[in-house]
């Protein structure tokens, strides 16, 4: 369906026309932008073969990520014991690990959503809060494995000033 014709919307501004003869067919409207843009999955994601294939390596590569910077991070832990490293270290070791397992279950949510839009043509499902609150809580791990703040140092090497108690 052909959206309207530039004359036919002037003439429904200047009160000549009536509205409700104006049909615009939105949804049309925005897949084509989307296709403008390069996002060919949304047109049928369920046939796309590459995406199932990025999909598949997503998966793959944060999944091995997470298998070893869990290894990684028990190695860590027995240094830590023998005073060979900081709690720093395996605290990085574990937060990284933990942002991996995210990102592969943001891959799984990430197929499983666009399953749903192919099946009920809707992006409105609860998928979405999952998605959300997965890349947010990863975001905030890496944040605190590369960049921490001093009080999470401090937090985490067990060196938290004592307050003091406030005599009066």
């Amino acid at each position: 369906m052909r959206g309207p014709t530039i004359p036919a919307i002037k003439k429904v501004a200047l009160g000549q026309a009536d509205p409700s003869t104006i049909r615009i067919n939105i949804r049309e409207f925005n897949l084509d932008g989307i296709r403008m843009g390069g996002d060919m999955e949304v047109d049928s994601p369920l046939s796309n073969p590459f995406y199932w294939l990025y999909c598949a390596g997503g998966v793959a590569l944060f999944g091995w990520l997470a298998g070893e910077t869990f290894v990684s991070y028990a190695g860590a832990k027995r240094r830590w014991q023998l005073g060979l490293c900081t709690r720093m270290v395996c605290n990085r070791y574990l937060l990284l690990g933990l942002a991996a397992s995210l990102w592969v279950s943001v891959a799984v949510l990430s197929a499983s959503d666009y399953v749903v839009f192919a099946l009920t043509e809707s992006w409105y499902s609860p998928i979405n809060y999952l998605l959300g609150a997965a890349e947010f809580t990863s975001i905030v791990m890496i944040w605190l494995a590369f960049v921490p703040p001093t009080f999470y140092q401090h937090w985490i090497d067990g060196t938290a000033p004592v307050a003091k108690a406030v005599e009066g």
